[in-house]
């Protein structure tokens, strides 16, 4: 779940019932989702269609790819620079970048597709950072069929990756984007990855400069993005969407047959937690950035010692030459019946949010939605007198 909104809950207690609605399985199966309306189609949903034929080009940067369903860019740092969604109505890039967040192309940036590690070799006493930011001497984007590959291994520059050979590929399969990460250890003894960390800046950010005919806010509501997040371990799951509410959602979420997940998220904040001076504009309310970086960590016994975390703290260990690899699947959650919608009617009976439910239920993630009930006092036998309800106290 976002941070800004989280609290730490170990048993939570309520005295009124609660309706438990399990929306993926419902949306999945054309059942009734509340405050929606079915269609007559099998699912209620309308899910994109097969991906079609993958197109690669070389930019002068990196890769694109492209289907009926993505446009990728992967950028000179192994980042994905562009994410776009096919028959979006605003044409958004769902992620940030070094041309449209100038503020943030400082030396400790951190992209989506840029990985953050802590290690400790046999024998070590202390955590030593990894970071592909650091790694440039060693860094190589390539293509390998229609599926961009990027490599890291024995970098010689201070906070770049020593230990071990960090191979991340990008491939359009099916209905997916597909984001695999491979870590071999390339030492000669045991290596414990005890933080490996994902950043993800999302295109949550307010202060584009308007486009032509625009105001301000007309494109971050139309240009920016809000993104919601379940840090539940291989339930986790992250979608994305405009402000505006209008258009396709992004849904990110992990293969759960590779072991991949989430169990800490890390909301960086200026001045906490050993943030460098190059880090300060991709900490909160920094660099025109009002929400600031959040770090997935499918491990986290090294930087479990911050405390935010509420479950287990993992690591990794891995004997010389043995590898471990994580994938995590972008989707878009779709449902246009014909054309491009541009109206906030094309948000009527919550249908992204069906289509969202039927993704992570499709995924094998349970969605599950609280109704609130009536709070009754205590004592009450629940009988409606519409009387003040300082009668009722004490019974």
């Amino acid at each position: 779940m976002d941070k800004r909104w989280r609290t730490k809950v170990g048993t939570v207690l309520l005295t009124a019932a609660a309706a438990l609605s399990i929306v993926g399985y419902q949306a999945a199966q054309g059942q009734p989702v509340q405050g929606a309306t079915t269609t007559s189609s099998a699912t209620g949903v309308k899910q994109p269609a097969a991906s079609g034929q993958v197109t690669t080009t070389k930019t002068d940067k990196g890769y694109d790819m492209q289907n009926n369903l993505f446009k990728v860019s992967v950028g000179q740092y192994g980042e994905i620079s562009g994410l776009y969604l096919a028959n979006d109505a605003f044409k958004t890039n769902y992620v940030m970048n070094e041309t449209d967040n100038p503020k943030q192309a400082t030396p400790g940036h951190e992209w989506v597709g840029e990985l953050m590690f802590r290690t400790k070799p046999s024998g070590a006493k202390d955590w030593q950072k990894e970071y592909t930011n650091k790694s440039g001497d060693v860094r190589k984007v390539s293509l390998d069929g229609n599926r961009v590959v990027v490599t890291y291994t024995k970098s010689g520059t201070a906070g770049g990756i020593k230990s071990m050979t960090v191979t991340e590929t990008y491939a359009l399969v099916g209905d997916n984007l597909q984001w695999s990460i491979k870590v071999q250890n390339t030492t000669a003894n045991t290596l414990t990855i005890g933080d490996m960390g994902l950043p993800l800046p999302f295109r949550e950010y307010w202060t584009y400069p308007p486009k032509e005919g625009e105001s301000p806010s007309q494109t971050a509501y139309e240009g920016s993005t809000l993104f919601h997040s379940f840090v539940g371990q291989d339930a986790s799951y992250i979608y994305v969407n405009r402000p505006s509410g209008v258009g396709n959602y992004l849904v990110m979420t992990p293969d759960q047959k590779s072991g991949a997940g989430f169990e800490y998220q890390d909301h960086w904040i200026d001045g906490t937690n050993g943030r460098t001076a190059d880090e300060k504009n991709w900490c909160m309310d920094q660099g025109d950035w009002a929400n600031g970086l959040n770090v997935f960590y499918i491990h986290s016994a090294a930087i479990k010692n911050q405390n935010e975390g509420y479950l287990p703290n993992t690591a990794l260990t891995l004997k010389a030459g043995e590898s471990k690899t994580y994938t995590f699947n972008f989707n878009a959650a779709e449902d246009k019946k014909s054309g491009q919608s541009t109206a906030i009617a094309d948000q009527d009976h919550l249908k992204y949010d069906k289509s969202v439910a039927a993704t992570l239920y499709q995924k094998k993630i349970m969605d599950a939605v609280s109704v609130p009930s009536m709070v009754l006092t205590k004592n009450d036998q629940g009988v409606a007198t519409g009387k003040n309800v300082s009668a009722h106290v004490g019974g």
